[in-house]
């Protein structure tokens, strides 16, 4: 089965209305995916409901990660948790689409373990979509000006 991962800081209200775009996207295009989320916004919570929350929310989201076969990863604000994730998707060789709604480029050790770069949410989806049907990916990247 094809489930997408998405790795999203959503600390304030411009990063949970970017999750939130993407998780409407996905729900359009009937991708089947996973977002922490839905485990709960931190910054809803008071400090003892964080406290109690974070190892099974940790938890959750390596066995998420691990059963789901692609990742969006918005890489605005450079969110350490999303780092964190990437690095384990980079590892598991697993497909990984980035986001830059800032026009954030990828350092070298980033860019060589992800599958496409973009900053359009819809090249992302179609990318994923591409991806699923095994076709190659031909989504023009924004930053780069060359095809991924």
């Amino acid at each position: 089965m094809n489930k997408c991962y998405i790795a999203s800081p959503f600390f304030n209200k411009e990063q949970l209305d970017t999750v939130t775009e993407i998780e409407k996207a996905l729900d359009n295009s009937g991708i089947n995916y996973f977002s922490p989320r839905s485990e709960g916004v931190l910054i809803e919570m008071t400090d003892e409901e964080r406290e109690n929350k974070f190892k099974n929310i940790y938890n959750s989201n390596i066995l998420h990660m691990e059963e789901c076969n692609t990742m969006i990863a918005v890489i605005d604000d450079w969110d350490t948790g999303v780092c964190v994730e990437i690095g384990y998707y980079i590892k598991s060789a697993k497909a990984i689409f980035t986001y830059s709604a800032n026009n954030y480029g990828l350092n070298v050790m980033v860019r060589q373990g992800v599958t496409s770069h973009n900053t359009k949410i819809n090249n992302i989806i179609t990318n994923i979509k591409q991806y699923i049907d095994c076709k190659s990916i031909t989504i023009f990247d924004e930053l780069t000006k060359k095809v991924t």
